[in-house]
């Protein structure tokens, strides 16, 4: 539990070296994959806590508040902890993709919340996430569809650091 906040940043800098993460969370359009690349300046802003103007990768859950801008985000916090002994536990992070209803749609009838749990798969599953070793998602989870709001959907799904 003591390095569980390292842990989280973590998680946060490696989701910022997947280029097309970034693009599906940064950009509303259609093309959201084909633009530029986001620069290193943008790319700290998107997991920024503290300033959150530019936030899109969040280490809290959603919270039912109302959002009122179009736009996509990623959250990732811890879910669950079962101690294996003293000093190794079982550690369940969730990942939340909100996504406003009227983006979803990417060329070529791509789906933008799918795109992002894909890439936050590619990122993070069988990695090694400083902290807790390895991240996995296993053969027991599952993808789950959640409406967020009246304007918000996306998906909902678990990785853990060990694998069944």
């Amino acid at each position: 539990m003591e390095t569980i906040d390292n842990v989280l940043l973590n998680i946060s800098l490696k989701l910022i070296d997947n280029q097309d993460l970034l693009k599906l969370l940064w950009f509303n359009e259609k093309n959201a994959l084909s633009q530029n690349n986001i620069t290193d300046t943008i790319k700290y802003s998107m997991i920024d806590q503290e300033d959150l103007t530019n936030t899109k990768i969040f280490i809290t859950p959603f919270t039912g508040a109302v959002i009122e801008a179009e736009k996509s985000e990623l959250r990732a916090y811890l879910y669950n902890v079962t101690p294996d002994n003293n000093i190794l536990s079982r550690t369940v992070f969730n990942f939340e993709v909100l996504v406003h209803n009227n983006l979803w749609i990417l060329d070529q009838a791509k789906q933008r919340p799918v795109r992002i749990c894909s890439e936050v798969l590619k990122s993070l599953n069988g990695q090694e996430v400083n902290g807790i070793g390895r991240l996995y998602f296993s053969n027991r989870d599952r993808i789950q569809l959640v409406r967020f709001n009246e304007n918000y959907t996306g998906y909902i799904f678990s990785m853990q650091n060990w694998c069944d």
